[in-house]
């Protein structure tokens, strides 16, 4: 299995990018990689954000992600809102939810973002909200 790209945020404000294997959504903890040929070490969960899984680890930092669906937009899943504790908002669509799981992956809104998906932790949410299909 080849390495996923991913933007790891802790819940202090540091920040890795690098390379996961084994991730596993419903586990505990995952190898993390700065380079694909190194030796991994092990993250968990708890002190996490959130995986941003990315097209690439530079992005481009003159982008600024929407918020919000384009009216021809099409997608899967419920659309939902995310507020962080530290009052980040994103915005996109979760096929499943279960507050009883560490996290849940959501599809970000912005189909241009540099973010394909996203594990949200769900220890540094501090608000979640599903919308009606026509709202946002």
């Amino acid at each position: 299995m080849e390495p996923a790209k991913v933007i790891i945020r802790f819940k202090d404000g540091r920040r890795l990018k690098g390379y996961v294997s084994d991730f596993f959504s419903k586990g505990s903890d995952f190898s993390f990689k700065e380079k694909p040929s190194e030796e991994g070490t092990r993250v968990v969960f708890d002190d996490l954000k959130a995986i941003f899984f990315v097209k690439d680890l530079d992005g481009n930092p003159d982008y600024s992600e929407k918020k919000e669906f384009s009216d021809d937009q099409t997608y899967l899943g419920k659309k939902v809102k995310v507020i962080y504790h530290d009052g980040e908002v994103a915005v996109g669509t979760v096929l499943a939810y279960n507050p009883k799981r560490p996290g849940f992956l959501m599809i970000p809104s912005d189909e241009r973002s540099n973010n394909i998906k996203i594990f949200v932790v769900s220890s540094a949410v501090k608000e979640l909200r599903f919308f009606p299909a026509e709202e946002v």
